[in-house]
Parts: C-alpha cells; sequence; structure tokens
C-alpha cells in the first residue's frame, strides 16, 4: 500500500472521529445532551474551540511565513 492510499483511508477514519465528537460537543454546550463527569468538559466553549480548530489546522501555519 503507498502513501496516497494510506493517507486516502486515514483521513475519513480522522473526519469519523471528528464530527461525532464535535456534534456531542455542541449538543451538550446548548443543553441538548447531558454527560456526566469527566465528559462534561466537552461542552466547554474552549474546548469545542480546539476540537473545531484542529482538523483544518488553518491557524497552525499563520504567522510562519
Amino acid at each position: 500500500m503507498g502513501f496516497p492510499s494510506s493517507i486516502g483511508l486515514a483521513i475519513p477514519a480522522g473526519l469519523n472521529a471528528y464530527i461525532p465528537l464535535l456534534a456531542v460537543a455542541v449538543a451538550n454546550y446548548f443543553g441538548w445532551l447531558t454527560l456526566r463527569a469527566p465528559f462534561d468538559l466537552l461542552g466547554n466553549a474552549w474546548v469545542i474551540g480546539t476540537i473545531e480548530d484542529v482538523p483544518g489546522c488553518t491557524r497552525c501555519d499563520e504567522g510562519s511565513g
């Protein structure tokens, strides 16, 4: 299996983990879902912002030029 094939398989696997985690965090933030400790921290606005930033990583390379 080559590098393009491995990247092609890894990207959907990462999205499959990222999207449900973000959905649960937003649902907890708005009170649609109640989570017990320690998972209730997912509803924190800072945590949601961190979850939202990581996959795109658009801010990772800002200022490095």
